[in-house]
């Protein structure tokens, strides 16, 4: 089964690796200015069983723990985390979460940040060469889209940022079919009955 990864950090947005989880994309966004990193989880799916299965429920609840979970991911002296939210979008349930780098200027370079969120070193390396900013996509993503040159070759892809690039944005997916059973209609419902309840 495909899992949501966890590039944002493991808590930072939904820490989904030991669910049955997955998103049909993903969209991440550094800006190194102000270090505030936003990664966002496009059309969060269950992967549990049929739509009818208790596995989906259970899916669910789970994403609504990892949301609620305020247990910090990283050293809270290198890094804030801001918020932590799903929500609707184009009728699929997404997810956002928002942390800040305090001290980017700290780091040796931009690639020693963006390390510390995309350490998975046999799916993803960040280098620094000739002082421009490269990502190194190793297997399993596809790059859909970048604020930067991307070079793809058949076995691998590339995306170089200039040295003075200030924001770092790509958005990626998972090679292969995705399939999966939304979770939209159960945040609808309760957010329908949260609704009711402030109603009365």
């Amino acid at each position: 089964m495909k899992r949501i990864i966890p590039l944002l950090c493991l808590c930072v947005c939904f820490m989904l690796m030991n669910g049955c989880l997955t998103a049909e994309r993903y969209s991440f966004m550094f800006d190194y200015e102000t270090g505030r990193v936003e990664m966002i989880y496009h059309n969060i799916r269950s992967q549990s069983g049929d739509e009818k299965d208790n596995d989906v429920a259970e899916d669910w609840e789970y994403l609504k723990e990892l949301v609620a979970d305020t247990k910090p991911a990283h050293d809270p002296d290198v890094v804030e985390e801001i918020t932590k939210e799903l929500f609707e979008e184009n009728g699929v349930l997404s997810g956002r979460g928002i942390i800040r780098v305090k001290c980017p200027k700290c780091f040796p370079s931009k690639a020693a940040i963006l390390s510390m969120f995309f350490d998975d070193e046999k799916e993803w390396r960040f280098q620094i060469i000739n002082e421009e900013l490269f990502l190194f996509v190793l297997s399993g993503k596809e790059i859909v889209s970048a604020n930067a040159k991307i070079v793809k070759t058949k076995s691998n892809q590339i995306v170089i940022w200039p040295k003075d690039a200030k924001k770092i944005e790509f958005v990626y997916r998972e090679t292969g079919k995705f399939v999966g059973n939304p979770l939209l209609p159960y945040y609808q419902k309760e957010k329908d009955a949260l609704r009711r309840a402030q109603d009365k």
